[in-house]
């Protein structure tokens, strides 16, 4: 019997339409197709392990081949990235109305620090009992030992666990810790997966 739910925060409970800035970025500094996407995933990579917080930090660190971008061109393309980051309304929504007062509810995200500032943000402060942020641990998913502090915090057992999350490595870990386990890849369908499950 599922007793508590561990939801992953990016591209699960908030989404984000930035496909287009990152082709665009490529375009305006005659970079190869896919190379700010490619640094960019080395500072999410960095920032999700707590090593750096800043662009600033990251820029001079590590080699960044991205012809004539500065620095203040890169971190006006993180400001624009992180706005078109928003809340998943419809699946937020789900969780109010037919979980959250059934359920224990637990955020385990590789994320930066600055998580409880969306948290605060979508208004999801009073929704979950723990939020997990692999920048604070330095670990990441899919190491087991991030979900086994989870349920641990939360006091929990991997048997009445669900995990939810977008990358299927993360989902095979909790399943491989006993944990039942959603592939997210859509909204709807992944409604419906939970309301099977539970």
């Amino acid at each position: 019997m599922i007793r508590v739910i561990f939801f992953d925060f990016g591209r699960v409970l908030m989404k984000a339409q930035d496909a287009h800035l990152y082709k665009e970025s490529d375009q305006i500094y005659k970079l190869p197709d896919g190379q700010t996407r490619k640094w960019i995933d080395e500072f999410y990579h960095y920032g999700h392990i707590g090593e750096i917080e800043t662009m600033a930090e990251f820029w001079p660190l590590h080699t960044i081949d991205v012809g004539n971008m500065t620095l203040h061109d890169a971190e006006k393309f993180w400001i624009r990235l992180k706005a078109t980051q928003k809340p998943n309304e419809p699946f937020i929504r789900f969780i109010k109305e037919h979980l959250a007062d059934k359920f224990r509810l637990c955020v385990l995200s590789n994320f930066t620090k600055d998580l409880p500032e969306y948290i605060s943000r979508f208004r999801l402060d009073n929704l979950f009992e723990q939020v997990v942020i692999s920048a604070n641990l330095k670990i990441k998913k899919p190491d087991p030992r991030i979900y086994q502090y989870a349920l641990q915090s939360m006091n929990a057992k991997p048997q009445e666990s669900l995990f939810i999350d977008d990358k299927e490595k993360n989902i095979q870990t909790a399943v491989d810790l006993g944990m039942k386990g959603i592939l997210f890849t859509d909204t709807n369908e992944a409604i419906q997966q939970i309301q099977q499950m539970i």
